[in-house]
């Protein structure tokens, strides 16, 4: 017999146990006072950009579930702690599907001075056959301020571009928290107006942008209304055309395993 789940708009159909159970955190993790090592399925993410995240190589989602829950990498990581808030990352992954088991190879360097976070970073990516180096600055002066920054290099094609994410937020006080943000998101690999040939490049197999164009502008409002209830607004607009997007969501927070999500 075929087991069916039914959908709110499309109908999925459960032949494997695959497709119905998956492992999305298995590691085990020892420390001394000099490296953390973490061996297993781990969430692996870093960015101080809202949505783009260019020097994030391990998610991809798009733009109506940039929020969701970061899927599980088999990785092995190790955390060298080179100085007081200064540490080296090293990771050797391997996505699963598609492309498994291509590996990810990072190293990453992050510091704090002062009230600025400063991180640096190289990937070479097997799936994609790039090699990305990237840039990640924080701060706060009153209002906060990030810039988030990434070239990426295809080997396949012999061409290369830029990803930037800058934006500012600030916190009110308005009910519990009312929190704004602004940002500028560059995709470098995106079209001006026709945005067949990314959609071409991705059905081939390569790496599709998340969004199509090049230069987007984010607004972000979420407000915390109670302890158990929030809501949150974000707007992304093309800046060369008139298309975008807007999300809205409903969030209760019921138990302290159980929150609802509506939008």
């Amino acid at each position: 017999p075929e087991a069916h789940t039914f959908h709110l708009f499309d109908e999925r159909s459960q032949d494997e146990v695959s497709d119905v159970v998956s492992v999305e955190r298995l590691y085990l993790t020892t420390t001394n006072d000099v490296v953390d090592l973490t061996l297993g399925k781990q969430a692996i993410s870093w960015g101080s950009g809202l949505l783009l995240n260019p020097t994030d190589i391990f998610f991809d989602a798009p733009i109506s579930d940039g929020w969701k829950e970061r899927p599980g990498v088999w990785a092995i990581r190790s955390d060298f702690v080179l100085a007081e808030e200064n540490t080296l990352t090293l990771i050797a992954a391997a996505r699963e599907d598609p492309g498994c088991c291509e590996a990810v190879v990072t190293g990453r360097y992050q510091g704090t001075f002062d009230v600025t976070d400063v991180a640096t970073q190289v990937s070479w990516d097997k799936q994609n056959e790039s090699i990305l180096s990237g840039l990640d600055i924080k701060t706060d002066l009153e209002v906060g301020l990030w810039a988030e920054a990434a070239y990426s290099w295809d080997l396949d094609r012999d061409k290369g571009h830029f990803d930037v994410e800058v934006g500012l937020d600030y916190s009110f006080d308005v009910l519990q928290q009312l929190y704004l943000a602004i940002e500028y998101m560059h995709q470098g690999d995106g079209a001006e107006g026709e945005y067949a040939e990314s959609l071409i490049f991705g059905a081939a197999g390569g790496e599709r942008p998340r969004f199509m164009g090049l230069d987007y502008v984010l607004f972000m409002a979420r407000l915390v209304m109670t302890t158990e209830w929030q809501m949150a607004l974000t707007n992304v607009t093309n800046v060369r055309d008139p298309t975008g997007a807007l999300i809205s969501q409903v969030t209760w927070f019921a138990t302290d395993w159980l929150e609802l999500i509506a939008g």
